[in-house]
């Protein structure tokens, strides 16, 4: 049996809706498209026994496109128990659970300044079916991530949030080791500053 490729499955989507006409077909299974101000990033894969795999990532549009390499001010998005699916044969219909499967998480962010709130959060978020993949270990990083977005984005009591929690003498878990959240929180900041081109105050 032949299967169908990514970027074939992908045009399928497309043609059925699910997928923007607009969005760009990279490598490694990527259909990447805007929304609004936030940017959107579906990944399709075949996992091992032939079947469906895929990732959504909803990130900022306005200054995650500077930040690509630190990936791009984005949450990903993946369904709390994934429908087992199997991958596509080439020439076949898609069975509609397989075009409505990466549907869910399109929505999942509503603008930027939950975006913001969202990237703050020490756990993860669940709306729905849906989850967001939010480690202890990244936490520091992501409170810089949404102090970007909420300041650009005009979203002061979120700003605030974010500073209160990056000055609680906060120390993590992580990977056995405790890690002092505003310390690592600064060597990110530094890290972004660099791409950005303006400073981060904390």
């Amino acid at each position: 049996m032949s299967f169908m490729s990514p970027n074939s499955l992908h045009k399928k989507l497309i043609a059925a809706g699910i997928v923007p006409e607009r969005a760009r077909l990279l490598s490694r299974g990527r259909a990447v498209w805007t929304e609004g101000e936030l940017s959107m990033t579906l990944i399709l894969w075949k996992k091992p026994g032939d079947k469906l795999g895929w990732r959504h990532y909803t990130g900022d549009g306005v200054l995650g496109p500077k930040l690509l390499d630190f990936g791009g001010l984005s949450v990903s998005v993946d369904p709390i128990r994934p429908p087992d699916l199997a991958w596509p044969s080439s020439g076949a219909p898609l069975d509609d659970e397989v075009e409505q499967a990466p549907l869910p998480a399109q929505t999942f962010v509503t603008d930027r300044r939950d975006l913001a709130a969202i990237l703050s959060s020490e756990q993860e978020i669940r709306r729905g079916d849906q989850t967001t993949d939010l480690s202890i270990g990244g936490y520091p990083g992501r409170l810089i991530n949404a102090l970007i977005i909420a300041r650009d984005a005009g979203a002061s009591d979120i700003e605030h949030e974010v500073i209160a929690k990056l000055h609680s003498e906060m120390t993590l878990e992580s990977d056995g080791q405790r890690v002092d959240v505003l310390q690592d929180a600064k060597y990110w900041a530094k890290q972004y500053e660099k791409a950005l081109g303006f400073a981060i105050p904390l």
